[in-house]
């Protein structure tokens, strides 16, 4: 929910949500040891992982549909399509109560800064 509530309003598609998603567990990583499950060095399971994983970021009809996708045509083409995703009003009250208390107990961080630094870390170049 928080890559979702950081990035979707940018039109943000599956690929690029993929590369933040997989550079916020290298933030959560290196500044607070902890990871979202899916730390891996071994190519062939970073492969399944990748697939497992963007599978997950696509369903969402999870928990009452709390991301919006809406199909948006590629300017100049008539075939490709980008993705608005975002989250609906349930998820947004859910990440500021709810999901706000779990992180801030995880973490020594409080859940404004984390998204900052969730933004910085989905917005630098590679």
């Amino acid at each position: 929910m928080l890559l979702y509530e950081v990035n979707g309003n940018k039109n943000y598609g599956y690929g690029k949500m993929h590369k933040c998603a997989k550079k916020f567990q290298d933030m959560l990583e290196s500044n607070y040891h902890v990871t979202l499950g899916y730390s891996f060095k071994d190519k062939a399971v970073s492969e399944v992982w990748d697939k497992e994983f963007q599978h997950d970021i696509e369903r969402y009809d999870v928990v009452d549909n709390i991301v919006r996708n809406s199909d948006l045509r590629v300017p100049g083409t008539e075939q490709y399509y980008t993705h608005n995703l975002h989250l609906n009003p349930t998820a947004e009250f859910l990440l500021k109560t709810a999901a706000k208390d779990d992180i801030e107990s995880h973490l020594p961080v409080k859940l404004e800064a984390l998204k900052k630094q969730i933004s910085q870390e989905c917005n630098t170049r590679e």
